[in-house]
């Protein structure tokens, strides 16, 4: 592969290819489930909440507190929107709302790829969400 490089986590393991230049295929894989588990969160948020992109403060999203989490801001508290959602503690990790290993560089792994996800639907004009109409008529008025 052009661009990257293969590893072996251990010998007789499986393989991991990263991309050229990365030294340190732990970080790169902890960023890696960060980005995969905020999208299937969004993806689930785009399911139960329309346009909740749209009512989330980007530059206050802390994974780690239960009001400025993701639920948290959605739904006014992180323990409120799991009950809502009708998903655990435990589940909660699949879907980025909670990180795992509960360590900082985690948090902030997970911080940024929902900030991620937020902009990347901020930003791309899809099809005629509820909430996008109703803010850009209220733009417009």
């Amino acid at each position: 592969m052009t661009g990257t490089r293969c590893i072996t986590t251990r010998p007789g393991g499986w393989w991991c290819c990263v991309p050229a230049g990365t030294h340190n295929k732990k970080e790169y894989r902890k960023k890696m489930i960060a980005e995969l588990t905020a999208a299937r969160g969004a993806r689930l948020m785009d399911r139960n909440r329309p346009g909740w992109f749209l009512r989330t403060r980007q530059g206050s999203v802390n994974i780690h507190s239960s009001v400025d989490c993701i639920l948290g801001q959605e739904y006014g508290d992180y323990y409120r929107g799991l009950r809502t959602l009708k998903i655990g503690c435990i589940r909660s990790v699949s879907y980025g709302f909670m990180a795992f290993p509960f360590t900082r560089r985690g948090w902030e792994k997970l911080n940024m790829a929902w900030r991620a996800e937020i902009k990347a639907r901020a930003t791309t004009p899809g099809p005629a969400d509820p909430a996008r109409v109703k803010q850009a008529l209220t733009l417009v008025v």
